[in-house]
């Protein structure tokens, strides 16, 4: 399944929107975590089964 997500930089508000790919709803929140740079706030994850 398709996992899109964003995140927010906190030290300037600017918002940055990440895709990846996943197995399981597990693995999308993983995935998400993994590709959001330290410090940044995990806004939202829209997954996309297809």
């Amino acid at each position: 399944m398709k996992v899109s997500f964003s995140a927010e930089n906190p030290a300037n508000q600017a918002v940055t929107y990440y895709e990846a790919e996943a197995a399981t709803y597990e693995d999308a929140q993983d995935a998400a975590r993994a590709k959001v740079p330290e410090g940044h706030q995990l806004l939202a994850i829209r997954v996309d089964r297809g």
